[in-house]
């Protein structure tokens, strides 16, 4: 039981950051570039055979990779590039959950504030460190495929529009992710990004996006003491309102 509820806690965070799981070598047969973007469209009967022989699941939308001019421009271009720091909150089964996200070069560290805990997940160099307090269990990444962290990872534009959110309207881009074959709407107040929902009707309120932080921000503070996972375990099972050890 100690393990399911350990297991379930951290893997909030994985799936609610985590949202791509394919390497970008993997994704690069999927993209269409376009001069437009438009929410579906019939197959390019001029492609030549190689394209033609494709099986994708952008079969029936056409994106673009130059976001120049959306409403977004600035926000999807950090959030493409690579060096971004995100900080979001949303709600989890009715919980209220607040997530602060470093992603540097292929490598991402995620601060998780969840059910009255802090703790951090750190992806780099093919290793896992899940930290807490001044202790970290690691453990090494072993499928070779899962070699992609970013979360924004293959995003093409597809349209613009209007939506309606806590009683008021906002101008949206929406996008299209081809390693998930998911949909995002980029939801902007002015110039600023207000939220990001996704398909699911997840909606991450956005309170910074910047790239303004130190390099040595992904990686294990200095001092902390790697444990065993069962160690580890304890010490979060402890740290989680409600729950004990017993």
């Amino acid at each position: 039981m100690l393990k399911k509820i350990i297991a379930s806690l951290l893997a909030i965070s994985v799936c609610a950051v985590i949202t791509s799981c394919n390497s970008k070598e993997n994704s690069t047969a999927e993209k269409k570039d376009t001069s437009s973007a438009t929410e579906s469209s019939e197959p390019d009967n001029t492609d030549d055979a190689a394209d033609e022989a494709e099986s994708t699941e952008t079969s029936s939308v056409q994106v673009s990779y130059d976001f120049d001019g959306i409403a977004s421009e600035k926000a999807v271009k950090m959030l493409t590039s690579d060096k971004y720091h995100l900080k979001f909150s949303t709600d989890v089964s009715g919980q209220p959950m607040s997530q602060e996200i470093y992603y540097l070069n292929g490598g991402i560290l995620v601060n998780v504030e969840f059910m009255n805990t802090v703790y951090t997940n750190i992806y780099t160099d093919k290793t896992q460190y899940t930290i807490i307090d001044d202790i970290y269990y690691k453990l090494p990444v072993e499928d070779a495929e899962t070699d992609s962290v970013d979360m924004f990872e293959d995003y093409g534009y597809v349209s613009s529009g209007e939506t309606e959110l806590d009683g008021k309207t906002y101008k949206y881009d929406e996008f299209y992710q081809g390693t998930t074959g998911t949909y995002s709407k980029f939801i902007m107040d002015g110039d600023m990004l207000y939220a990001i929902q996704n398909n699911d009707n997840t909606v991450m309120k956005i309170e910074t996006l910047d790239d303004s932080f130190d390099d040595s921000a992904v990686s294990v503070p200095a001092g902390a003491k790697e444990v065993s996972q069962d160690e580890f375990n304890t010490l979060f099972l402890q740290k989680v309102a409600g729950v004990t050890t017993e």
